[in-house]
């Protein structure tokens, strides 16, 4: 029996050695962090088709299209929350050149050309370029609203332009402007990433009492946006979604046999679009990440939280202020002590996160 307490003595004595707490761990209170990994908020992609074409969408996503042919366009979104969204439009016509202009045509229509009425009510595209084009946007889909398009067009109501990038295509010859933009879109207060493109054309020119009365057209206008957050994790996806779309050939043989489409305009508009991804990833890459900064810095404000990084691996994680606060004041407290703080100064403040830390 005395050799039996003996042996307990001595284990319990090497358990006290070799333990922080005095028993290897067996009563340990250190805190522990618990980390989530981060949930995709924009899932794998899945096929959705129709007649007219296919297109790869994220699972639980919804697309609506407008027009046919020449005209058609899609957007498809998120249904929980819409600012995640893809959009694509092929042509959008007429932009004014001129309130003279307008006013040409209403005068015009009032003969008794009342077809005429359509230009008179068109908007002005005061800033030629693509830039104008976006802050013009709302009032465009406005106008095609009062002329029987209800269609769920994204909104371009708030809209700061961050970065621009000369992007031509194959449609360049005939070009005004062919740029991709990054925006930035203030959604009651949250901030939404966007990178768009389009190519702007003068579609007609024609003189008429002194003035030039004809418009522009806008083709391929399209983009990819989400909330800030979401934006940096899945801006691939996004992009990937946008290029996997394709016309069906039966459905642009139809709108050729109808007089709807041109089968070199229709082949052009399919590769130029195809070519929206590179466009877009391309730009995303060059981006200014001064841009990614500022969105994290307000998201952080806005949701009341901060981000640690594992030294180790380089994986950063983001949780509520209070509780990193405590683990900063008090490190020696949990039984990770060695993850550091990413401040507002951090080369690493906006990049990706790799989960998140449960209160």
């Amino acid at each position: 029996m005395k050799n039996l307490k003996a042996i307990i003595m001595i284990i319990l004595l090497g358990l006290v050695g070799c333990s922080n707490d005095g028993f290897g761990g067996l009563f340990s209170n250190k805190k522990e962090l618990i980390i989530i990994p981060r949930e995709d908020t924009i899932k794998a992609l899945v096929t959705v088709e129709d007649a007219r074409f296919s297109i790869d969408i994220p699972e639980g996503w919804v697309i609506e299209t407008t027009g046919e042919y020449a005209t058609f366009g899609f957007r498809a979104y998120d249904p929980d929350n819409p600012k995640r969204s893809i959009f694509y439009y092929g042509k959008m016509s007429p932009f004014m050149k001129s309130e003279e202009a307008k006013e040409f045509w209403a005068w015009y229509a009032s003969t008794g050309y009342q077809n005429s009425k359509l230009y008179a009510d068109a908007p002005v595209l005061y800033d030629t370029s693509i830039e104008g084009l976006y802050y013009t946007f709302n009032v465009f889909t406005e106008f095609a609203r009062t002329y029987g398009i209800n269609h769920n067009f994204p909104d371009f109501s708030k809209l700061e332009i961050l970065e621009q990038y000369s992007t031509p295509t194959e449609m360049s010859n005939n070009a005004i402007d062919e740029s991709t933009l990054r925006l930035r879109i203030d959604d009651n207060g949250y901030p939404i990433d966007a990178m768009v493109t389009a190519t702007l054309v003068d579609a007609l020119y024609y003189p008429a009492n002194g003035i030039d009365v004809g418009f522009y057209t806008a083709y391929r206008v399209s983009g990819i946006m989400a909330p800030a957050d979401d934006f940096m994790h899945h801006e691939d996806r996004l992009a990937e979604s946008l290029s996997s779309f394709r016309y069906k050939d039966e459905y642009i043989q139809e709108g050729v046999k109808l007089i709807e489409w041109e089968t070199e305009q229709a082949k052009l508009l399919q590769k130029t679009l195809n070519q929206t991804t590179k466009l877009i990833n391309d730009a995303w890459a060059y981006r200014n990440k001064v841009n990614d900064k500022a969105n994290a810095q307000f998201i952080s404000y806005l949701r009341g939280k901060a981000y640690l990084q594992d030294p180790q691996s380089g994986q950063i994680y983001e949780g509520d202020q209070a509780t990193i606060d405590d683990y900063l004041n008090n490190p020696k407290d949990y039984k990770d002590p060695n993850l550091i703080p990413i401040d507002q100064n951090s080369p690493q403040f906006g990049q990706p996160i790799s989960g998140v830390i449960k209160p």
